[in-house]
């Protein structure tokens, strides 16, 4: 956190959010998280709150322009297996690219989205084998998320394609 240090103190909300983002970057963090956190029964404008975490980004050198591309390559993804078919390559390539950009950003949060993704593409295009090892790597990520649907999620694709294999 030496560049953080160097861009505000520690002392400040900006950098107390950077904290409470590392602390918990294995998950989505919500701005009603922060505001909760950070600001206990305090009354604070979103403006505020995202001026603390624009000033946590530039701390770190991160200007956005990868979470965006992550959001629109997911979105990319679901709109072209809707539209083209889940097996179509460009859909494959979008949830590729997601992939890439979870593991530049380690952004588990969306991970989940995205190996679902390519789990879904590859059993849709025969490759089970593929999809056999996506597939475990959904559990733990759906566990963490404390959601009983993405949990039933990972387990529906685990148990589809081991039906599949036999």
């Amino acid at each position: 956190m030496s560049c953080a240090a160097e861009a505000f103190p520690s002392s400040s909300k900006a950098f107390q959010v950077l904290a409470y983002l590392i602390q918990h970057r294995d998950r989505v963090v919500t701005k009603e998280e922060l505001h909760t956190q950070l600001w206990p029964g305090e009354f604070v404008t979103e403006s505020v709150l995202i001026g603390c975490i624009v000033k946590a980004r530039q701390a770190v050198h991160d200007d956005g322009t990868a979470q965006r591309e992550l959001n629109f390559q997911l979105m990319l993804g679901r709109a072209l297996a809707v539209v083209k078919g889940f097996a179509a390559p460009d859909a494959g390539y979008a949830y590729a690219r997601a992939r890439e950009l979870c593991h530049q950003l380690v952004d588990t949060g969306q991970l989940f989205a995205v190996l679902v993704g390519l789990r879904e593409y590859s059993l849709n295009r025969g490759e089970l084998h593929t999809a056999r090892e996506l597939a475990p790597a959904c559990l733990p990520l759906a566990q963490r998320q404390h959601d009983a649907a993405s949990l039933m999620r990972a387990h529906f694709g685990l148990g589809s394609i081991l039906y599949f294999l036999g």
